[in-house]
Formats: C-alpha cells, structure tokens, sequence
C-alpha cells in the first residue's frame, strides 16, 4: 500500500472504518497507524501540552499541480516527521509485521462506571466451520469469522457503556469441530472444516485474546467465561486454560474456568447464569438456579440465563427468571441450510446495573459490521 496520503485525505470526509475498507485494512490498522502517529480520526496532529505549554511549532500544507491545498498538518518539537510519514510508516509497520499487542501496553481506562457492568455475548461462533455459497447461500470460513467478529467487537467497544467490569460471554460451540477428524464427538457426524484442526485451534485461540484486549481499551476488568458447547466440549475447557495462562501477569483480566455446565456470576441484585443450552431445557434452568445458588438466589432481584445452542434470539420470561438465547455471526453449514434454518446475525452487549438489572443494551448486525 502507498497511497498514505489518499488515505489521509480520505480521514476528512469519511470514518476511519469506512477507510479501513476502502483500502483493505482490517484489524484496527488504520486507527492504530493514528494513534502511534499521534493523529486524531480525522488525520489531524493532536494538540500536545507539556506543563501548561504548548508543543505545536508550525504547520505544513500540501499543494496540487494547480496550486489547491491538498492536505494540512501540524508540526510540533515532539515529532519531527511530519504527520503523512508518521502516519505512513506506522501503517506499513502493522500491515507488514502484524504485532501481537501485550496486556502492559494496554492503558487503563480514565472514566468508568462503578454502578455498572457491560456483558458481551458471542452467539455460537463456530470458528473453522466452512460453508459455500452455491450451496449454503453465503460464504463462511477463517478469515470470514476473525473479521466479523472483530468488527463486532471494535462497534460494541465503541457503543457500549463505560462500565467499570465487562463480562465477555462465550455461549459455547466457540470452534466448530472438537477432534481432528472433523466430525461430532456422539454422533460422529462429518463437519465443513476450514483447514486442519490446529490451525483452526491457533487462530480461534488468538481471535478470544484480541476480543478481550478491545474490552481491556473501555472496561478497567475484563472477565470471560467460555461455556461448554456440544461441538467443543474439550477445547472449550482448553480455551480457558490458554486465556487464563496467557493473561497470566494481567490483573486486569479474570478467566471463570470452571468446567462445570453451568456457571453463575453474581453482580449487585443481578444473578447471572451462563450455560450452552443444549443439555437442559429453558423451563428447568430457574429450578436449577435456585438450587445451585441458594444464598445469591435469596439476595438477587433480577436473574438471568444466556444460552446459545439453537442458533435464534428467544427470549422466555418465567416467574423466577428470564432464559435469553443469542444468534450467532457465523453463516448456516450445508446441513442446517439443507434443514430450512435461517435466523439472522448478530451481536449484543448488555449494559447491568447492579441495583436496577438490565438498563440497556446495544446490537450490531451483520449488515452494520460488513457495511
């Protein structure tokens, strides 16, 4: 890519998403080429203050042949490169050496709400599974579940509360096959698999630790529980093993690893329970709440089950809890397009208060994150 000043041009009059798509920059790349060039989303050097005085030392302008202002920026004694190099060599360094971000350069949060947690569910992601188009409908494989999931994120990250803790829910079925012969673990059923089981294991496990460092940019702690599903009953287990040795050093990021079916969190009179869904029906899950969590049932007000599993948003209010399912941002595999599902795509982030339960939430669809 060489077009940096396009690009820059481009930051006056369009979104840093919707340039990142012109030019074909995932990931972040363009927002973080700004940040490390110390430009604002509009291509702009921020204005930099050291002990009450000012940094900016002049500015520079581009002209066309015919004399007309192409592009302006500032210098400052901070950075002697002019923005258009800053911003060109930080975004050729991301695109040709992808760096893996480590939890120390991730800054904590300045504002944040104590009142509040924002839980981030992820509907059956299915990583590796690989569907057709002529077959299926749409396309999907690796690179299509990394990018949307991505995008999801950076736009909940965005949208959401600055709440003060963030629960990332994996409602289970996060990879698509479980053993390396791509097929179901009871039923031995064959699975559309997009490539060899380990690679599909290193680019699922890398995809949860990018979701979590987007949290770590708005939420002072992150937390994440990966339920186990029917499709990934041992890797799930792996899953949170390798997030919580990876995070390891990061006091920030808490992995609820337990391997039980059922997990609960409490938060203030909220009681959540999280549970794939696939081993008992939405009617019994408050009888099994109540039970599994005697004391936090008696002191919570508002309890709530997310599930995953049927691949549909349903939501059922019974008189002692309410049992949410959440749809999924993967596309249909041959069998569940042959067998007439077609549920639409998206992704929520729930915003908990912890004396008043739900106050709000936030939603991106598959259109919003591909359009």
């Amino acid at each position: 890519m060489e077009n940096w000043d396009e690009i820059l041009i481009d930051l006056k009059t369009m979104s840093v998403r919707a340039v990142e798509r012109k030019y074909d920059c995932y990931d972040g790349q363009v927002r973080k080429a700004l940040v490390k060039a110390g430009l604002d989303n509009n291509g702009n050097i921020k204005e930099v203050v050291k002990e009450g005085k000012e940094l900016v030392k002049g500015e520079s302008t581009l002209y066309d042949e015919d004399g007309n202002i192409k592009l302006k920026w500032v210098k400052t004694h901070v950075k002697e490169q002019s923005a258009l190099e800053s911003f060109s060599e930080a975004l050729e360094a991301l695109i040709d050496n992808p760096k893996v971000i480590s939890p120390e350069e991730i800054k904590e949060p300045v504002v944040t709400d104590y009142e509040t947690m924002s839980v981030y569910t992820i509907g059956d992601a299915h990583i590796g599974m690989l569907a057709w188009d002529k077959e299926t409908g749409e396309d999907h494989d690796l690179e299509i579940a990394q990018r949307d999931l991505l995008r999801a994120m950076d736009l909940l990250v965005e949208q959401s509360h600055p709440s003060e803790r963030a629960l990332i829910v994996d409602v289970g079925d996060w990879f698509h096959s479980d053993n390396m012969n791509n097929v179901t673990a009871h039923s031995g059923n064959s699975l559309d698999v997009d490539g060899r089981y380990p690679k599909v294991l290193e680019i699922g496990l890398r995809l949860a630790t990018k979701l979590i460092d987007r949290a770590l940019l708005k939420h002072e702690r992150v937390e994440w529980r990966s339920a186990i599903g029917n499709h990934n009953e041992h890797s799930a287990i792996m899953m949170s093993a390798f997030i919580k040795a990876w995070y390891r050093n990061e006091q920030r990021v808490i992995v609820h690893d337990t391997p039980n079916m059922f997990f609960y969190r409490p938060f203030g009179k909220n009681l959540i329970g999280i549970t794939h869904g696939h081993t008992c029906k939405a009617e019994k899950l408050g009888e099994v709440m109540s039970v599994d969590c005697k004391d936090q049932w008696s002191a919570s007000e508002h309890r709530y089950w997310y599930t995953g599993h049927i691949h549909h948003q349903s939501v059922k209010e019974f008189s002692n809890c309410v049992v949410e399912t959440f749809r999924t941002l993967a596309g249909k595999d041959a069998w569940h397009s042959a067998s007439g599902y077609r549920s639409k795509q998206d992704m929520k982030c729930i915003t908990l208060h912890e004396e008043y339960g739900e106050i709000s939430r936030n939603t991106v669809s598959l259109g919003m994150i591909r359009g």
